[in-house]
């Protein structure tokens, strides 16, 4: 036995006997060492190949293969089957014996039988009188023809057709400049078209939507009309089949002229729906003409937004369901915080937060913050983002501003805003003889039972209970969550039809989990079962939150059904539907039940108000593609939300009471005027944003402007964003609720630098962590 690799290395070759004082083992640390694998042996066929020496044997048709199997061939016998057929006619017409228009003279029935295998009709020139023969003869031939002729131009047509099919294909291509760019078909696509239309409403602005998929085109446009009725909707989406992967398709979607690209990640696993992201990313990046506009590319795996990032200059990877996970525990556990935070990025019909120029308001420049806020009639300033610097939450009123200095301002919309815009001067007029202040028409009243609706204790009281119902695929990023915002010595019990055991290996699979604040606790058992529901303490819960399975089903629509069908089994037995296995007590305050729901099929049949009764229904993949929009169209914005989702040094959202501003001897019976209150939270360089605790029928931070401005009284609660830390330890503590993370998120602008102080639990900087 001789090794060909000792060879390479200039060495001797070893024979049988010495080889086998070697294990392989040690033959692999000799090749590592210095012997290059991969080497052809010295007697291998390759090294005596003669590449220079022609190769005499040829590929050659077969007759058949060549007369059925080629379009030449298929041509070829269909003219040599019709050269039989008008000779055999003029040979039967030579053997009739002709007519008085034809004699059997071979020249006249060579013309008689083309006459009839063309054109069928020639037979109808015949007399009744004429022989059986000749009719017999003329019927045959002119059937045949007519046979010939349907062939003939039946193979013309499919060459005509396949030669326009490879122009269409070869030429076809959609012109537009200015369009937003949606590469992929997933659930999420119709969400990501719903928030281009709500925001380019928001914002004023027009939108041409183009999307390119490999997706059937026929199913894309039906789901399309099903979930946009509106035709003016219908007409500016544009589809074209094809692969995200090629660049010759984004070419023909005009992606190098979009104002914005979106990527959206596939329902294969995580990471390898990340590696198509990816490669979606290297073909836009290998284009001729590269695009210049953001290119915002879902990630499922967070580890992987920093190599999307670095693949091109102006793509940026997002991991969303991080902030959005953050939201819906917020939403269980603050609930006001919660649906402040869900309001401001879902770009539904309530208050947003908006970026613009100092022009754009028509303010001059070196004006200071309060005279901004002045001239901004219809909207609240909450931060100044200087040029290639994060946003700074609560500005001091004194601050200068800069002429390349932008605002962040909190409104209905941004036409109501823009001073160039003809409905904020519209509304200006309307609205300038009834009010009296700028800081009093953009803001509102949050309800009595938007503050109640869920956990009643705060953040830093202790003995919460939170009851999760399901086991979704990332738990332990929710239960992680969970610890950041829930009060120190709570429980969580978790229901799920997955083992205990399973559940161990799901919730280390990525870190070893250890929950600081709660005590975790595990139930088996079916999620949709009325009697395994009724086993848990519902009586007890502050909260009970329905997420969508992963170990039940792969299928997102099922995960909705069970979703659902859990959330009324819960309900029902709240309102005492089933009092023999399970009675409320009428006394207790009632937990907020909260339904995560998933796809847009069952997001349109929610539009029901019975059905929203019931509980509040979480739209995860609709929010995850809000966060999307924001971070293309305005990522300020996004990035200043983000801030405010996690430990900053810049501001807090935070439900402050009135306490911590006023003392008792301070407010009389009728309260404190709204322009007072926000006044005095500005000269202490807070903002005020809304009030709970006041009646009023309207919800959100946004209030009807022809309402009278609310008054503030010391039962009230306060929607602030407070700068200064001391405020949010001041008065009545045990009703504060103030953010408190313990994750990072990182901007998008800064991925090295860090605007804020805070470490992460792996004391890492938590700038580091895109999403941790």
């Amino acid at each position: 036995i001789k090794l060909p690799f000792a060879h390479a290395a200039g060495l001797e070759w070893q024979n049988a006997a010495a080889m086998k004082r070697h294990t392989p083992q040690s033959l692999a640390a000799s090749a590592l060492a210095g012997m290059p694998f991969g080497i052809v042996d010295v007697k291998s066929k390759l090294h005596f190949a003669h590449h220079n020496v022609p190769n005499e044997q040829r590929s050659r048709y077969k007759p058949l293969d060549w007369l059925l199997g080629t379009l030449p061939g298929q041509f070829f016998c269909l003219f040599l089957f019709a050269d039989c057929l008008v000779f055999l006619g003029a040979a039967c017409w030579k053997l009739v014996g002709g007519n008085d228009d034809y004699d059997d003279t071979w020249w006249q029935s060579l013309w008689f039988s083309w006459g009839m295998f063309f054109d069928p009709g020639t037979q109808m020139g015949f007399g009744a009188n004429e022989s059986w023969s000749v009719k017999a003869a003329a019927v045959v031939f002119s059937f045949l023809g007519f046979l010939f002729n349907l062939l003939f131009l039946g193979l013309i047509v499919d060459v005509v057709r396949k030669t326009l099919e490879h122009f269409r294909k070869k030429r076809s291509r959609i012109i537009a400049n200015g369009h937003t760019v949606i590469l992929g078909w997933t659930e999420k696509t119709l969400f990501v078209i719903e928030k281009l239309f709500s925001s380019a409403d928001n914002l004023g602005a027009g939108v041409s939507i183009v999307i390119l998929s490999e997706a059937d085109e026929y199913q894309m446009r039906q789901d399309i009309n099903l979930h946009f009725p509106s035709r003016p909707v219908q007409k500016a989406i544009r589809i074209r089949q094809g692969s995200p992967f090629e660049c010759d398709e984004l070419l023909r979607v005009s992606a190098f002229s979009a104002n914005e690209i979106v990527i959206l990640a596939g329902e294969d696993h995580p990471r390898l729906a990340d590696l198509k992201t990816m490669r979606t990313v290297i073909a836009l990046a290998a284009l001729p003409r590269q695009p210049k506009c953001p290119i915002i590319a879902e990630v499922r795996v967070p580890e992987t937004a920093i190599p999307v990032s670095s693949l091109c200059s102006v793509a940026e990877g997002i991991f969303a369901r991080d902030a959005v996970r953050r939201i819906l525990c917020l939403c269980a556990l603050q609930p006001v915080l919660g649906d402040i935070f869900e309001s401001l990025i879902s770009w539904d019909e309530s208050a947003e937060i908006y970026i613009k120029d100092l022009d754009e308001l028509g303010i001059d420049h070196g004006s200071t913050v309060a005279e901004a806020q002045a001239f901004v009639e219809h909207g609240i300033i909450v931060a100044v983002r200087p040029k290639d610097r994060y946003s700074t939450l609560a500005p001091a009123p004194s601050r200068k501003l800069e002429p390349t200095d932008k605002l962040l301002v909190l409104a209905e919309s941004a036409t109501d805003i823009d001073a160039r815009s003809w409905s904020a001067r519209r509304l200006t007029k309307r609205f300038t003889t009834t009010t009296k202040h700028s800081n009093s028409c953009a803001v509102g009243l949050v309800p009595d039972d938007f503050h109640k609706a869920g956990v009643a204790s705060s953040r830093y009281s202790s003995g919460q209970l939170i009851i999760i119902v399901g086991w979704p695929k990332d738990i332990d990023d929710v239960l992680t969550a969970i610890d950041g915002y829930i009060a120190v010595r709570s429980r969580v019990i978790v229901m799920a039809s997955i083992g205990e055991s399973d559940r161990a290996k799901e919730l280390n699979k990525n870190r070893t989990f250890h929950a600081r604040n709660f005590k975790l606790e595990h139930k088996v058992g079916n999620t949709t079962s009325i009697f395994a529901l009724a086993e848990l303490p519902l009586s007890e819960a502050n909260a009970i939150m329905v997420l969508a399975d992963g170990s039940f089903s792969s299928d997102r629509r099922i995960r909705d059904s069970s979703c659902l069908a859990t959330t009324m089994t819960i309900d029902a037995l709240l309102n005492n539907r089933h009092e023999e296995i399970f009675r409320w007590t009428k006394s207790a305050q009632k937990p907020r039940v909260i339904c995560e729901v998933l796809t847009a099929e069952t997001e349109r049949a929610l539009r029901n108000d019975n059905l929203r009764r019931v509980a509040k229904f979480f739209y995860t993949d609709s929010l995850e593609t809000a966060l999307f929009i924001l971070a293309a169209r305005q990522t300020p914005v996004y990035n200043c939300l983000l801030l405010m989702l996690q430990p900053n040094e810049y501001g807090d959202l935070a439900i402050v009471p009135t306490a911590a501003y006023y003392k008792e001897n301070e407010i009389g019976p009728g309260g404190v005027p709204w322009e007072e209150c926000f006044t005095k939270l500005r000269e202490q360089e807070d903002i005020l944003l809304g009030v709970v605790g006041s009646n009023t029928r309207c919800k959100g931070l946004h209030w009807d402007r022809r309402l009278p401005a609310p008054s503030i009284n010391m039962a009230s609660d306060l929607i602030v964003i407070a700068r200064q830390k001391s405020t949010l330890i001041k008065g009545s503590g045990d009703r504060q609720q103030s953010l408190v993370s313990a994750t990072a998120i990182t901007p998008l602008e800064d991925r090295g630098g860090s605007p804020t102080a805070s470490r992460s639990r792996t004391g890492r900087p938590a700038s580091t962590w895109r999403a941790t």
